[in-house]
């Protein structure tokens, strides 16, 4: 082998033990094609290099075609290692004719085998046959001729039987439908797993493990991100350097490893077919299979070439490139050079859009806090956060069409008499704050836009109540606790119909149910009945933020189309694109994303209310979306918030 520096060194399979089921896939005499995903300096190629080496030195020695995308590629692989590779082996060495001036830098005769380098044109791939073919970086082929590399090669290659090696390399480029991702697609693949030393838990750090239903095995920049809004650029790049790590994916684990331990743990590994399962005592469920195609994906965590502090600032500096100019192409490099990933941003929910242009595209013609036509019902998400809730407040047609409608925090308690004028807000660890929701969300009103017309036509102004509210019960200690208590005395003691109060947190995995499924909560934290049962939802945010994304992008109002009021800041825009998808990771863009939290979660109160049910009349609606006048029905109607200015003269004033 040859290290980065130029200089041969002897091959040691403890650095890359996951060379060595490829190169005995390399070996086996069933295997005719062997394809391998993987990063810069993995290894990928070296496997290719021992199959004919070990040709040349043990016999028979077969013909050889080793394909790269280009002239330069080629030339660049014979000056750092090709010529290097055959004079450091003897036993290739005294089987090459050195003074034969036929033997050029392409085309070397090893004893009476024809080798030859070529460019990887159409034209070579069906003008020359050999036994062994070796296409190295097909991704960067010429689109004619990657679309159609397996056949030109396999063709190539059927008078020689099950003599007939095919050996095909790359860096993913070309995406997940076309060059090493589509060949994969027709082999019988194997992933790399770790197994947690804390949990047990097995992962892989392949993307390709949460197509299998598995654990990925992640770094910690997507939470890091965030703080890149409230850092000098360097310093955020060298704090990430700083303090990257990889995280254990298992619910309840928590584990993290830093960079001294990546290569420890990753040399733990085993690779894996889709159908095998390692169990806990090491044994492997599910027969090592052996086909035709085999293939192998390499992820640079694995690497032990690759530096996790300078992969992870490169990642990060491309990131915060791609936020700011919307530009992915240093992005797309890093993750396809540097960590062997496959780009995707080709998919709809992956195209960046900053929030001035979603905002030229969502902007309607209505008001904030007034409910437009077309809105059917409404719906409220609250997020505890450690000094407050934020609300958000969403309305709704029958076709997924919605309007925000309200967005707000409560900080403090209003002046009255059961609590004192501007007593701060912790959630986290008072469970009576919870009670201003009552007022102030879940029986709120919201008055019809409409309401100048019904006046003047001499009828009484309407106010449409929140159908549901969904309460986000995870994040902030003792805020699951505290809601779950919340819940359980708003439905006993306050009266609250369960369908107007949901608890809701995010699903574990990016595999669950959509909108999940109730869990019934009988107990709090300390084991003690609750007053009533509570139900809990995990729902897979990963895929409803998928859906919310892609509703961003409706141009026209109709179905799924989302809308926001003329009079709204900016900064709610910034909070609705804060998050973006990057190859099947949510990385988070600003700090603020209670928006975008707030359309998934009343995405989830509009699918669960079943307000599209074909059996409801909505010429009379249903209790929970019907307007009613002032003062009429059981709950107490909105009246405009008062800000802390207005609570402080109603103080002063002794009302």
């Amino acid at each position: 082998m040859v290290n980065q520096g130029g200089e041969p060194f002897d091959y040691d399979a403890t650095l890359t033990p996951y060379l060595e089921k490829i190169n005995d896939a390399c070996d086996h005499p069933d295997v005719r094609v062997i394809l391998v995903k993987g990063n810069t300096r993995s290894g990928k190629t070296v496997s290719a290099e021992s199959m004919i080496l070990r040709d040349a030195t043990y016999g028979p020695v077969k013909n050889v075609l080793w394909f790269m995308q280009d002239d330069d590629s080629l030339n660049d692989y014979i000056d750092e290692r090709g010529e290097e590779m055959l004079t450091i082996h003897p036993e290739v060495d005294e089987k090459i004719d050195w003074t034969d001036r036929k033997n050029g830098r392409k085309r070397k005769m090893v004893g009476r085998a024809l080798w030859l380098w070529r460019a990887a044109t159409q034209r070579a791939l069906r003008a020359k046959a050999a036994p062994i073919i070796v296409a190295d970086e097909i991704d960067a082929y010429i689109k004619k001729v990657r679309d159609a590399i397996m056949t030109l090669i396999t063709s190539r290659q059927e008078e020689f039987g099950t003599a007939a090696k095919a050996y095909l390399c790359s860096h993913p480029d070309a995406g997940p439908d076309g060059g090493i991702d589509l060949a994969l697609k027709d082999a019988l693949v194997h992933l790399w797993f770790v197994r947690c030393p804390h949990c047990g838990g097995a992962s892989s750090p392949a993307a390709e493990v949460e197509e299998w239903g598995g654990h990925r095995l992640y770094w910690n920049l997507p939470s890091m991100m965030g703080l890149a809004e409230e850092m000098d650029r360097v310093d955020f790049l060298n704090h990430v350097a700083a303090h990257v790590e990889l995280e254990c994916p298992h619910e309840g684990c928590g584990a993290s490893f830093p960079p001294s331990e990546r290569l420890p743990l990753m040399n733990s590994g085993r690779w894996l077919q889709r159908h095998q399962v390692w169990n806990e005592d090491g044994t492997v469920t599910g027969e090592d299979l052996v086909q035709p195609w085999m293939g192998f994906v390499i992820h640079a965590f694995m690497a032990p070439f690759v530096k996790l502090p300078e992969t992870a600032r490169d990642w990060a500096a491309a990131m915060l490139s791609y936020q700011n100019t919307g530009q992915d192409t240093h992005l797309r490099e890093v993750v396809v050079k540097k960590l062997g990933e496959t780009p995707s941003a080709s998919k709809p929910e992956e195209q960046m859009e900053n929030a001035k242009v979603v905002a030229a595209r969502l902007t309607s013609n209505y008001d904030m806090r007034k409910v437009p036509a077309g809105v059917k019902f409404l719906t409220a998400f609250v997020d505890i956060q450690g000094d407050r809730f934020e609300v958000r407040v969403i309305g709704w047609d029958l076709a997924r069409q919605s309007w925000l409608i309200d967005a707000f925090q409560i900080k403090n308690w209003p002046a009255d008499e059961a609590h004192g004028a501007f007593d701060n807000i912790d959630p986290g660890n008072r469970v009576g704050d919870f009670d201003v929701l009552l007022k102030s969300v879940i029986n709120a009103h919201y008055p019809l836009a409409s309401n100048e017309e019904r006046v003047s036509a001499g009828l009484e102004p309407l106010f449409m109540p929140i159908a549901k509210t969904v309460l986000n019960s995870a994040g902030q200690p003792g805020a699951q606790h505290n809601a779950r208590l919340f819940a359980s005395k708003a439905y006993g003691s306050y009266g609250i119909p369960m369908y107007k109060l949901m608890l809701m947190i995010g699903a574990a995995t990016a595999k669950g149910e959509l909108y999940g499924k109730p869990k019934q909560i009988t107990h709090d934290e300390q084991g003690r009945p609750l007053h009533v049962p509570v139900y809990e939802r995990a729902v897979n945010v990963h895929d409803l933020k998928r859906l919310i994304t892609l509703r961003m992008k409706i141009e026209t109002p109709g179905p799924g189309r989302i809308h926001f009021p003329s009079n709204i800041s900016p900064r709610y825009f910034q909070e609705l694109t804060a998050e973006h998808m990057v190859n099947g990771k949510w990385v988070q863009r600003y700090a603020r994303n209670e928006t975008f939290d707030g359309f998934v979660a009343c995405e989830v109160a509009r699918e669960t209310l079943g307000a599209d049910n074909r059996e409801i009349d909505w010429s009379n609606p249903p209790v929970w979306a019907k307007p009613k006048p002032r003062g009429q029905g059981e709950e107490a109607v909105l009246s405009p918030r008062e800000t802390a200015l207005d609570r402080l003269l109603k103080l002063n004033s002794g009302v």
